[in-house]
């Protein structure tokens, strides 16, 4: 479903579950004051929603 660079996600059969991953990585990315991460982390739920 989903790939992360050059690693698969582990939620590759759970799209709900993996777009929670990304989002709270992009939570933590925020944190670190790494936009453009958080953007990349979110742009991955978006492709997720659209999918379902």
């Amino acid at each position: 479903m989903c790939k992360k660079e050059k690693e698969q996600c582990e939620f590759k059969h759970d799209p709900k579950g993996c777009a929670l991953e990304h989002i709270s990585e992009a939570r933590e990315l925020l944190l670190k004051g790494d936009v453009k991460g958080a953007d990349l982390e979110l742009s991955h739920v978006e492709k997720h929603w659209k999918k379902e």
